[in-house]
């Protein structure tokens, strides 16, 4: 089967669509497809430290990413307009598969079935244009907003299949107005011949955080800045943000500003360093996400916390899928947006009571092993976009089950 797989980021770039897609291609090739890819320069955080996948790859000179908007908006527009051109000189593809960077990628998809006559995939990572609306950077009501949503609706309506990345993806998108027999579930994994648990993690000293990958504005940032502040320069906790993002970037200036000496801040690194050198050393995870954006994008940061045998402790919505992970498996703990005092009790909580973050974090590695690990999770996602499965749904009995907040502080949640 010819297959054509499109986004913006790709091997050897470090960010996560990048190693997402690029683990999907590599187990297409194995199957014995004929697997192309399209794709921008990297340039989103540094290069991946790993062989290419025998894919053929076709990188287009469009304008580098970048944190800036505007450029990052030239950057969108000249990937995009490439993009097309490119395509359209190509021979018929089996299947297209479209990511959504840059957004309404899947435009491109429908424009390919329409006139080539191909099966279109899209691939879902964040929900376009609404989570632009919801970070601020388009206005609700404004008529472009209006047409985007329209023209982004109806090309994933043309489509042939729609992975979601979580169960509140799912919900959003039906929500929407999609059918839910168009929509399955396939949610993110990390590759365990990269992230493995240490063969011996000592539990004494401060409580080390971990904070992996984007802090954006898709993130509770507030939550974790007031919790930095009130545990001031504690003798007990310590943050590594391992990363980027305008999260990370308002968080750093703050700390510098006060004086705080209890977060720590890198820039992103390849797998195999965080796995090293970050992960290794890590007590607990942390992750966040706002509560507005459940369902626009899913953390996928839980994944390789999850391989190293690491529990993390999510600040988001209770319907998130992080949480709803945390309910399945007993792997961590939640805390909703805003509860302050919840988070430094628990953080401080768990400094003082260390015995239970190995017992969490041996259910989250084997509940990582089940469902998560690279062969199951990049397969599922073949078998959608090959057609061999019709769903691979990861679901809990009811999403309503994640509506149940824990009440105590450290049982596993």
């Amino acid at each position: 089967m010819k297959i054509l797989l499109l986004n913006q980021f790709f091997w050897p770039d470090i960010s996560a669509t990048s190693q997402l897609l690029t683990d999907v291609a590599a187990e297409l090739s194995l199957e014995g497809h004929d697997v192309s890819v399209i794709c921008g320069k990297p340039s989103y955080a540094g290069h991946r430290e790993s062989t290419s996948p025998a894919v053929q790859v076709e990188y287009l000179t469009s304008f580098g990413f970048s944190k800036n908007r505007l450029e990052r908006l030239f950057s969108y527009l000249s990937f995009w307009g490439l993009c097309v051109l490119k395509v359209m000189r190509r021979k018929r593809p089996d299947v297209v598969v479209t990511l959504t960077t840059p957004p309404l990628l899947s435009l491109i998809g429908t424009l390919l079935k329409t006139v080539k006559g191909c099966r279109h995939v899209v691939w879902e990572m964040d929900i376009y244009p609404d989570l632009a609306v919801e970070l601020g950077l388009l206005r609700e009501h404004a008529l472009s907003t209006t047409l985007l949503r329209r023209v982004s609706n109806k090309s994933r309506h043309q489509s042939d299949c729609i992975i979601a990345l979580g169960n509140c993806m799912r919900t959003k998108l039906v929500a929407m107005g999609l059918p839910k027999d168009k929509i399955s579930v396939a949610e993110n994994w990390a590759d365990t011949r990269i992230f493995q648990p240490p063969p011996q993690k000592f539990l004494d000293g401060k409580l080390r955080v971990v904070y992996p990958g984007n802090l954006g504005l898709g993130h509770d940032v507030e939550t974790l800045v007031a919790a930095v502040k009130r545990l001031g320069d504690s003798e007990d906790v310590t943050f590594q943000f391992v990363g980027g993002g305008q999260g990370f970037e308002d968080l750093r200036e703050i700390c510098r500003a006060q004086a705080r000496s209890i977060c720590e801040f890198l820039p992103y690194e390849d797998p195999h360093r965080l796995a090293e050198v970050r992960l290794s050393n890590a007590h607990i995870g942390l992750v966040s996400q706002k509560s507005s954006c459940v369902g626009l994008l899913v953390p996928s940061k839980v994944y390789p916390l999850m391989a190293s045998g690491i529990p993390f402790v999510f600040v988001g919505p209770p319907n998130a899928t992080p949480n709803l992970l945390i309910q399945r498996h007993k792997c961590g703990w939640h805390i909703c947006n805003g509860d302050v005092d919840g988070l430094v009790a628990l953080l401080r909580e768990l400094a003082r009571n260390r015995s239970v973050i190995p017992e969490a974090g041996g259910r989250a590695r084997e509940a990582f092993l089940k469902e998560h690990e690279v062969s199951i999770g990049a397969r599922r996602v073949c078998n959608l976009i090959t057609g061999v499965s019709p769903s691979s749904l990861l679901e809990t009995d009811s999403d309503d089950q994640s509506e149940r907040a824990p009440t105590s502080l450290i049982q596993g949640r």
